[in-house]
């Protein structure tokens, strides 16, 4: 459990958090605990609630952890404690997930994230509205239907879209050209069989290259820092 927690969000971030978006938030988010005992024990025979929240899946999706009532947030800082982490619940309505190592995972009371390790802060956002950030600001507000997650860092911001369509994401494309991004463009426009892949990356000028995608229905941006 100890590296299951940023593994389980870095992938499920990075790889788009596809997945997730199609699950119904009122899942109740438990884990049945699979550890040899009968229900209500625990090794060492101490109690077990019988079902622990499965953290991973709860981080994976829109739910706020403040939320949880007492016995899931008990449940949980007990199951990580047997692995060395620790899990606080703020009176903000924060959450701070702290390993070993002193990595932390911190839900914010908005319910983004944001993690910090020896490479610095990163923010991270599931679901919700156009982040407002000194990279957005460079950018033209997307259109698309709903935002699978964002993520944040002191050199760059990305953002993922899911159901799109191509057409969708070269109007967008216009409209970033529109601000400015047409410095040393690159384009691919490919289909691949039944795969259309499309990809615009330009500068502005002002030390900032963007880069939007699309493949699989799905539509990425990115801008960095150069």
């Amino acid at each position: 459990m100890k590296k299951a927690f940023l593994l389980v969000l870095a992938l499920v971030l990075a790889l788009s958090l596809a997945a997730c978006g199609g699950k119904d938030n009122t899942d109740s988010g438990t884990l049945n605990r699979d550890d040899g005992n009968t229900p209500g024990t625990s090794q060492g025979g101490t109690t077990n609630p019988g079902s622990v929240p499965d953290l991973s899946a709860l981080m994976g999706g829109n739910t706020k952890l403040s939320g949880l009532d007492a016995a899931q947030k008990q449940a949980i800082i007990d199951a990580a404690k047997a692995d060395g982490v620790t899990v606080e619940f703020k009176a903000d309505g924060s959450t701070v997930i702290t390993e070993a190592d002193g990595q932390k995972s911190i839900q914010n009371p908005d319910g983004t994230w944001t993690f910090e390790d020896e490479d610095g802060t990163h923010n991270v956002q599931i679901g919700g509205e156009w982040p407002d950030n000194e990279f957005t600001k460079l950018l033209p507000k997307p259109e698309f239907p709903s935002m699978n997650g964002a993520s944040t860092t002191e050199e760059g911001f990305s953002i993922s879209f899911p159901n799109t369509t191509v057409e969708q994401t070269k109007a967008y494309v216009e409209k970033v050209k529109a601000k400015g991004f047409t410095v040393d463009a690159d384009i691919t426009d490919e289909k691949y069989g039944d795969v259309v892949v499309y990809l615009y990356s330009a500068n502005n000028g002002n030390g900032y290259r963007i880069e939007v995608s699309f493949s699989s229905g799905q539509t990425l941006l990115s801008i960095i820092k150069e």
